[in-house]
């Protein structure tokens, strides 16, 4: 096998959570090149970089977060949580002309 290396991790980055730049923060962490190929990596580098991934938040746990997160809007009752509990846009976006998939009549 003499895969770069983003074919050989290929299953771990298509988790949610996990692009390009987290995916090249991982790897400079690790001191591993992105061009390299797989055939050069060593144990050590492979161990190093699973203790690098644990600490990031990444597939259901963060989904489970990110719903945290809304559930608590919605409770301290603030502008965005009356917007996630109406089905409105969050971020400020219009609701006139726009957004009509997001907007309950």
């Amino acid at each position: 096998m003499n895969n770069k290396i983003d074919l050989k991790l290929k299953k771990i980055f298509e988790e949610y959570g996990i692009g390009l730049k987290t995916k090249k923060k991982l790897l400079n962490t690790c001191g591993v090149n992105i061009r390299l190929k797989s055939a050069n990596l060593k144990n050590k580098v492979l161990l190093l970089f699973r203790k690098q991934l644990k600490t990031v938040v990444y597939g259901s746990f963060l989904k489970e977060k990110i719903k945290e997160s809304i559930k608590n809007v919605i409770s301290l009752n603030t502008y965005k949580g009356t917007c996630h509990r109406h089905k409105h846009p969050v971020r400020g976006q219009r609701t006139r002309r726009n957004a009509k998939t997001n907007r309950k009549k």
